[in-house]
């Protein structure tokens, strides 16, 4: 079970609105709980403080750097991703 999934579950809250507070579809957010893709770097801040984790909770730093498709522009890999709180 993915980390996002994990947390999302342990706050009590479903799909649906965990996607309404970030911005999203409940579709996308399963795609990102299933690890086929990342979220968008807006995105990713705002699913962090809807969780209440930082990246570096959720991901590790190789799941944000290389590798993943980006659901909205189709680029296969996400290099030098900027977002606040990173663990490392």
């Amino acid at each position: 079970m993915s980390k996002v999934k994990e947390a999302r579950q342990a706050l009590g809250l479903s799909q649906t609105a965990v996607a309404e507070k970030v911005g999203t579809s409940a579709m996308i957010l399963s795609t990102i709980e299933n690890d086929k893709t990342l979220p968008i770097p807006s995105d990713m801040d705002k699913l962090c403080a809807v969780l209440g984790k930082t990246v570096g909770e959720l991901y590790t730093r190789a799941e944000t750097s290389f590798g993943r498709r980006d659901y909205r522009t189709g680029n296969t890999a996400i290099a030098n991703l900027s977002v606040r709180k990173t663990k490392i």
